[in-house]
């Protein structure tokens, strides 16, 4: 019985670093008017080919992988389009500019 706990175990600790909540920092809420006031479902479609962003589809909450800061010496600037898309099914894409600078700050802003 001892072998099984230790190999659940094992097998569950290397994947606990996703759960991390220091991983992720949330730098802004990003939104959208919509005329008809649907709920809007929003998606990163280009600029995050480094896996580094992530986007709260329903919330607009726009975080970042907090070991993108160990990726430059004094700042580093991306351009994320974001998608978002109303129940009717009509979307639109924005360019989201967000220059990271140290030590883990941000400035985002929509062009």
């Amino acid at each position: 019985m001892r072998t099984i706990i230790y190999i659940l175990l094992t097998i569950s600790l290397p994947t606990f670093g996703q759960f991390n909540p220091d991983r992720w920092k949330t730098l802004d809420t990003i939104t959208y008017n919509d005329p008809e006031n649907d709920e809007q479902y929003l998606i990163i479609t280009a600029g995050n080919t480094s896996k580094l962003w992530q986007i709260y589809p329903c919330s607009g909450v726009l975080q970042i992988d907090t070991t993108a800061f160990g990726t430059f010496i004094r700042s580093r600037t991306f351009y994320l389009t974001i998608k978002a898309t109303d129940a009717a099914g009509l979307s639109t894409k924005r360019v989201a500019k967000a220059v990271l600078t140290k030590p883990r700050n941000a400035v985002i802003t929509m062009q």
